[in-house]
């Protein structure tokens, strides 16, 4: 698949990044978009190919996508798949395969991903094409992808699916801030650097000469003509000349015939005397009377996508990001298509794996609608008073607004689009007013996100649990216990048991200020003072504590534009500090973390028991919140709060001291402590 040669030539520009930080930073934080989440492109028949690894069990492939799927679901991610369509090449990777809906897994996959709200649709052509273009025209940021054809499409970013076994990924792993590979970390790709390095210098036109030298899914390149000698020609002005007389003259063609055999003249002329200085060498090659294949550069030069044959640009091909994550209906297909599939362990199972999904969800679906207040109301004056969650609503109505909800279909832009159809249904009605978020319990910066600051909160899972539980029909039962069977080695928790997440600060800050402002000040208030008791007994807890480990509580800082909310009261939205943008401090303290997750890999992903076993940096319960901020102030504070031990040297002033005759060790200990001091003074 893709260009063979063309990976090695582009490594040096490749940047290693954690796609938690890239997807908050500049999905959630910079929100370029308005969408309050970072935009990546799929195409859908590379995931069906690295589904066909998974193995065991029942429906492994749907199995490995629906693990996938997770991973983008804990992240403000807003992916689109794109699955091939009628108008794709006929020969493609040298088999015939110019028709769309042909993978028996497709049917299902749509429907789990109308499940987990997500967009799809079927392109025109092929599906890095129509990503290429959306990515031009910036409707999405980023194409994730196992090969660089998109770039010759025209793609601006590209993102290097995660995985070590994958054969581009194994000559340049991506790896986080101690230098070790991770499921978090890929390499991305900008077309900008990969033209403004001087050592690669490769424009769209020179990385399609590049394919029709080397070859490619389309035909195989020219004889003789390896990386090398493909990347220095690429180089030269020869593939920007050829490219634009390709989209100037295709419809001429006795001009373009005389353009290709003066510029063949050319290139055979560089080849042999090597001016410019790009090739290893001279050689005696030169290219043949038919290159370049017409048919071939019009795959790469204009595939076929939405916009062909139009004249402008349609503004129905953006994002609509409107359906929300149902977790009654994943309950329903994971009922359905896999062997635990059964009530107690559905539930068991998406407390680690969906329970973060939704709360994630619901905190980007709340970013949402503050924005959208924050302009309403841009412009009024007004008190400023901190704006989040509370100016929503209650937490149980919002849950019940935020999942399982589907929007009204836009006809209009499915005239213009095929997004598939629609697969909704009535959300299960929340009762109770029990709490989502419990209060903010530790912070953490860690090396998989690149030392994207993150809160630890408390989440009540019991109206995730009531949603989920109203998917699932009991079809099937559990299974009964096999004698021999080992024990789990963790108790499993109860259904409604508090989780603790990991949640990134700007999110939380945004949507739910008060958690944080509520852990900031009780650890400020602990600090200042509660007896030298609880300061002797801080001192005993951290000593065997690193300086990463400690808890970080900055001070929050809300300001605001004026704003008037609907009921009156004054309000002003939260806007973050510079402390709490992701961007790492200078230097990244690496905590070490075993990854249990299940990432683009092939290893079956059910032997994962919890994905959430991080150790936690902060244990509030048996914790009484004074601590010291910093190395120093540790020291100092170990130098306050220490006993005042009596001194084993006599004073001049003091008389003998009296026979111990209970402890003869104390005796030995003076003895031995006077033996070194005797020995100390000899030294100097």
């Amino acid at each position: 698949m893709g260009v063979p040669g063309l990976w090695e030539t582009l490594n040096k520009v490749g940047k290693s990044t954690s796609l938690v930080h890239l997807a908050v930073r500049d999905g959630f934080e910079q929100n370029s978009s308005g969408r309050r989440g970072y935009r990546i492109g799929v195409d859908a028949s590379i995931w069906f190919h690295h589904a066909s690894f998974s193995k065991g069990g029942e429906n492994p492939e749907m199995r490995g996508l629906f693990f996938r799927l997770i991973f983008f679901a804990k992240l403000p991610i807003i992916p689109l798949f794109v699955f091939d369509g009628r108008e794709r090449p006929k020969i493609k990777r040298g088999s015939k395969l110019g028709k769309s809906g042909n993978h028996p897994r497709e049917r299902g996959f749509k429907h789990l991903l109308d499940a987990f709200g997500m967009e799809w649709r079927e392109a025109r052509g092929e599906a890095e094409a129509e990503l290429a273009y959306l990515n031009q025209l910036g409707h999405i940021d980023a194409i994730l992808t196992d090969d660089c054809d998109a770039l010759l499409f025209g793609a601006r970013t590209i993102i290097k699916n995660i995985s070590s076994k994958l054969s581009g990924n194994k000559g340049n792993l991506a790896k986080n801030s101690a230098e070790k590979a991770d499921n978090h970390h890929t390499m991305v790709y900008n077309a900008v650097d990969i033209q403004a390095d001087p050592t690669i210098a490769l424009s769209r036109g020179g990385l399609i000469l590049f394919a029709l030298l080397a070859g490619g899914d389309y035909h195989k390149g020219v004889d003789k003509v390896g990386k090398k000698i493909a990347h220095g020609l690429a180089r030269c002005d020869f593939s920007d000349e050829l490219l634009n007389a390709y989209e100037n003259l295709r419809n001429c063609k006795p001009e373009l015939d005389q353009f290709l055999r003066r510029w063949r003249e050319r290139v055979n002329l560089e080849l042999k005397e090597n001016k410019r200085g790009f090739l290893p060498h001279r050689t005696s090659l030169s290219l043949p009377d038919n290159f370049p294949d017409l048919e071939v550069l019009e795959n790469y030069a204009n595939p076929i996508n939405s916009g062909s044959g139009r004249n402008g640009a349609s503004t129905s091909l953006g994002l609509r990001d409107r359906r929300n994550l149902d977790l009654a209906k994943i309950a329903q297909l994971c009922e359905e298509n896999f062997e635990w599939g059964y009530r107690e362990k559905i539930i068991e199972r998406f407390r680690n794996l969906l329970w973060p999904c939704a709360v994630m969800h619901i905190l980007r679906r709340a970013a949402l609608e503050l924005d959208s207040k924050a302009r309403d109301n841009e412009g009024i004056p007004g008190e400023l008073l901190p704006i989040g969650w509370e100016v929503l609503g209650n937490q149980a109505s919002l849950v019940q607004k935020y999942l399982g909800t589907v929007e009204r279909e836009d006809r209009l832009a499915d005239a213009f689009v095929n997004r598939g159809p629609s697969h909704g249904h009535r959300p299960a009605e929340v009762t109770g007013t029990s709490l989502l978020f419990k209060k903010v319990v530790g912070s953490r910066q860690h090396t998989s996100t690149d030392g994207l600051l993150e809160y630890r909160v408390e989440v009540s899972p019991a109206q995730l649990v009531q949603i989920t539980n109203s998917g699932i029909k009991g079809t099937r039962k559990k299974p009964p216990g096999r004698e021999g069977t080992k024990q789990p080695k963790k108790a499993v928790p109860e259904a409604n048991e508090v989780l603790r997440l990991w949640i990134p600060a700007s999110i939380l800050a945004l949507v739910y200020p008060s958690t944080i402002t509520q852990f900031v000040d009780s650890h400020q208030s602990q600090r200042k003072g509660k007896g030298k008791a609880k300061a002797n007994h801080q001192v005993e807890s951290i000593e065997s504590a690193s300086e990463d480990d400690l808890p970080l509580a900055p001070t929050l800082q809300l300001k605001g534009d004026h704003q008037i909310l609907d009921n009156g009261h004054k309000a002003g939205r939260a806007i973050l500090e510079p402390w709490f943008l992701s961007d790492p401090p200078q230097k990244a303290h690496p905590i070490n973390r075993e990854c249990q997750g299940f990432f683009f890999t092939s290893p079956n992903p059910d032997l994962v028991e919890d994905l959430d076993d991080t150790p936690q940096l902060i244990d509030e319960e048996g914790f009484d919140g004074t601590y010291p901020s910093t190395q120093f102030d540790r020291f100092c504070d170990q130098i306050l709060t220490a006993p005042i031990r009596e001194s084993k040297k006599r004073s001049m002033f003091e008389g003998p001291h009296p026979q111990n005759t209970t402890n003869e060790h104390a005796t030995k200990r003076a003895k031995t402590g006077s033996q070194l001091l005797d020995a100390l003074d000899l030294l100097l």
